[in-house]
């Protein structure tokens, strides 16, 4: 009877063993190192930025024989482009080939998830691509050369909301395992967080909270058509600031009806090449509306000025006064002998209309 029961008790603990195992990734270190501060490049078409920091290395490896097989990591993000959408189309990660420091040239796949309550749901895009840069940083880490590697892939739409990105690559069995450097969170478009699966393709995967990796995303706003700006909300945003040139600050143009800051525009938008044409465009038709308004405008008052060469008491004279209905700069100015306002032709005054008062005098 004893027996059966250490039996139990020994089963269990292989199960509490087993489950402890089963809730952490296989990482190059068993314990992370210190992080550090590093500085990347970005650009007004970067999505995501989080720098590598030399915490650890997460395999992510269909032949990974340092996991005992496949192991593939996910990282998560927001996509926020004020309702327009982004052209991912890169996608930079920071990484190594451990233990022996032996590159092995593989293609690696990237996808793109939707999330489904906090892990990867269904495969929204999905390529397998060969690097098209492999840099060495002149890190060393964990003992092995630091790589940067920039990942082209064709572009890959996607409308605001949360996403996960999936890399990983196969080196074979028998070689150096290919692992993804860990990151510090992109506090604006980065969450907390990845997540690994030992199955391909994934089936289920399990959550590590505390781990983010070193990538960048970068892609090109999707194309908008003139008459979408007004769903833009771009009302609501705060006061252009120095993210643009003073050649743009406090430049106005009207959408609908609606005075909208052409900066603000293009800071919600990026400032993607596309929509500075775009903004460009919108401003020399409002020019051009201004123009003929303001044309318009000339040639009423012309109009109405006209009937006052011919009035007594205005004291102007015909030469005085151009066809345009401006007066002459050149003639000299004479006091009116009226005592009162001009008349306006067809105002109303005492019963009468102006003109009628001035036939009367």
């Amino acid at each position: 009877m004893k027996a059966v029961k250490y039996a139990v008790i020994a089963l269990a603990v292989l199960a509490v063993v087993a489950q402890a195992g089963a809730a952490d990734s296989h990482k190059v270190l068993e314990q992370n190192q210190p992080p550090v501060v590093r500085e990347i490049d970005t650009s007004a078409a970067t999505w995501l930025a989080q720098a590598p920091n030399q915490v650890n290395g997460l395999f992510a490896d269909l032949g990974c024989d340092l996991c005992g097989g496949v192991q593939i990591i996910a990282d998560n993000f927001v996509v926020s482009s004020g309702g327009v959408g982004v052209n991912m189309n890169q996608a930079v990660i920071w990484g190594g080939f451990y233990p022996n420091n032996v590159p092995i040239a593989a293609n690696f796949e990237v996808s793109f998830h939707s999330n489904a309550g906090g892990v990867p749901g269904g495969v929204v895009c999905q390529a397998s691509v060969v690097p098209t840069s492999d840099v060495l940083t002149g890190v060393t880490l964990f003992g092995v050369s630091e790589h940067l590697l920039t990942l082209d892939f064709p572009t890959c739409t996607l409308a605001d909301g949360t996403y996960w990105i999936e890399i990983f690559t196969n080196t074979g069995l028998g070689t150096d395992d290919w692992f993804w450097e860990t990151g510090n969170v992109d506090g604006t478009h980065g969450i907390a967080g990845s997540v690994w699966t030992t199955a391909y393709p994934a089936t289920s995967w399990n959550s590590d909270p505390a781990t983010d990796l070193s990538i960048t995303l970068n892609g090109d706003l999707v194309p908008v058509e003139p008459r979408a700006l007004d769903r833009l909300d771009v009302a609501d945003l705060h006061a252009f600031d120095e993210l643009l040139g003073d050649d743009l600050r406090g430049r106005q143009v009207s959408v609908d009806g609606r005075d909208v800051d052409a900066g603000e525009v293009l800071h919600v938008l990026r400032q993607p090449k596309s929509v500075v044409g775009l903004a460009a465009v919108v401003e020399l038709l409002e020019h051009a509306r201004r123009e003929l308004l303001e044309h318009a405008d000339e040639v009423q008052r012309a109009d109405h000025l006209r009937p006052l060469r011919r009035h007594a008491g205005s004291g102007l004279h015909d030469a005085e006064v151009g066809a345009d209905g401006r007066r002459d700069a050149r003639a000299p100015c004479r006091t009116p002998r009226a005592v009162g306002p001009v008349p306006v032709p067809g105002e109303r005054r005492g019963g009468r209309t102006a003109s009628a008062a001035a036939g009367s005098g």
